[in-house]
Parts: C-alpha cells; structure tokens; sequence
C-alpha cells in the first residue's frame, strides 16, 4: 500500500520511518493519505487513490483515545514551553486554564502534578462540576476579571480574554496560547504571550508518531469506524 503525508514536523519523520518499516510505500496514487491538523482534504484529494483513506486534516474526527492521548503529549509541551519561558518554578504558581475539554484537562492534570496550584474557567456547568471534583478551583468565563495569575494557558479558540481582565500584579507571568485560534488580539499587552502549536511534534515527536500510527493501523483493520 502507497501513502503520503503532508505535514512539516519532525514527528511525520518518524511516522514514515514507522510505515517504511511496516511494509508500505511513499507514493501516489496514495491509499493513506495522512495530513496535518492544519491541512485541507480538498487541496489533496488528488493524491488519493479511490477507496484510499485519509488520517488528519481540518474537520477530521480523531478517536476519543487519541484525543486523550494527544493531549497528554500537548500538555508536555505545554509544561516543558512554560518552564522554559519563566524564571520561577511551576511548583507552587499559580496557573489558571482556560477551558475544560481533553486539553484543558490534560493541562490542569499535569501542572497539578508539577505542583502548580491550578484553577479551571469554562462556560460549561458539566464541566466546572468536574473541574470541581478533581479538586481545582473553578470560575465561569463570565467571571473573568481582576485576574492575577502566574500562568494562564488558553485551550479555548476565542477571542475571551482583554487587557482589562488582567490585574498589574500579573505583568511578569505569562499567557500561554495552545489554542488555534488566540484568545486575545494584537493590543493584548497585561502579559507576555507564549504561542504553542504543534507541541508533540516539537517536544515529543517519536511518541505522537507512534501514536498517529497505532490509530492508521486501527483505521485499516477497522475501515468502517
């Protein structure tokens, strides 16, 4: 079987070292058509050979496992990009997340267990009523206001955070941006603003590979889901 990937990150080298070993081929006609999160199906559709299947790309509706497990690798990045681009500790910060589906709750998980003290806001009563049983302090995203936090980290792709929002005390944290779509526009100045995109491939990108290639595998012997 032929395939093809599009997609500029150093994981999509390890997945095709993954796929070389197992057999298949780079080529087109492709049957596995794999693209990045940020790929339109419609600009390769011509590469793809008919009952080919496709892996990724905008509107793709990635497993529920590999949801959880990519946002477990992003929440790595997340904490590794933080550390880095602070010069305190995330043990005892204060970090505040923007949103509560699979990355916003891999994120509070993991920076808990950095030792961070993590709240959660969402618009979503399930999920602050979740947020709440893990034990993180939780505030509506209606409720954004005189915050002062070490780290805030964006998981939610809309415009909801203003300068107003942001007390002066929080001057020397940091708002990490994770999702594809800024939280804030170009006057934001309350805090610094760190941009990740793409972190597994950055941080972690022989593990994301093997994901990826866990679930083509899954996807060819299981066509139909």
């Amino acid at each position: 079987m032929n395939y093809a990937i599009f997609g500029n990150d150093p994981r999509f080298d390890y997945l095709s070292a993954l796929l070389d070993n197992a057999g298949f081929t780079y080529g087109t006609p492709c049957d596995i058509l794999i693209l990045s999160h940020k790929e339109n199906i419609n600009a390769h559709k011509g590469c793809l050979a008919p009952d080919g299947h496709v892996f990724g790309g905008r509107d793709f509706s990635y497993s529920h496992q590999y949801k959880v497990k990519n946002s477990m690798l992003t929440a790595e990045g997340a904490l590794a990009l933080a550390t880095v681009n602070t010069d305190f500790s995330i043990n005892d910060s204060e970090v505040l997340v923007l949103g509560y589906g699979y990355l916003g709750k891999a994120v509070s998980k993991l920076f808990s267990c950095a030792g961070a003290k993590s709240s959660v806001a969402s618009r979503q009563d399930s999920e602050l009523f979740d947020a709440i049983s893990k034990g993180y302090k939780c505030l509506g995203l209606n409720a954004l206001s005189n915050l002062s936090y070490d780290i805030i980290i964006n998981t939610i792709p809309a415009k909801i955070l203003e300068n107003s929002y942001i007390l002066p005390s929080a001057d020397k944290g940091i708002l990490l941006e994770l999702a594809s779509i800024s939280c804030t526009d170009d006057t934001f100045t309350a805090m610094k603003v760190v941009r990740g995109s793409s972190l597994p491939g950055k941080y972690c990108p022989k593990t994301a590979a093997l994901l990826i290639f866990d679930e083509i595998m899954k996807m060819l012997q299981n066509p139909e889901k």
